[in-house]
C-alpha cells in the first residue's frame, strides 16, 4: 500500500503478488482457486485501465 498511494491499489496489488510468489517457488498447489481467479481479475482491471 505504502507504493502505491492508494489501498485499493495496494490490495490489488496483493492478490497479484502472493500467487505468483507461490507458483514461482513450487508451492502453487497452496493456494486457492479463487486467489488465482481474483488476480487474473485484477490483471486484467490494471490493463483496462492502461489502455
Amino acid at each position: 500500500m505504502p507504493l502505491t498511494f492508494s489501498i485499493a491499489n495496494g490490495l490489488a496489488t496483493g492478490f497479484i503478488s502472493y500467487p505468483l510468489v507461490k507458483a514461482f517457488s513450487g508451492r502453487w498447489r497452496e493456494v486457492n482457486v479463487i486467489v488465482y481467479i481474483l488476480a487474473a481479475l485484477f490483471i486484467l482491471r490494471f490493463a483496462m485501465l492502461s489502455f
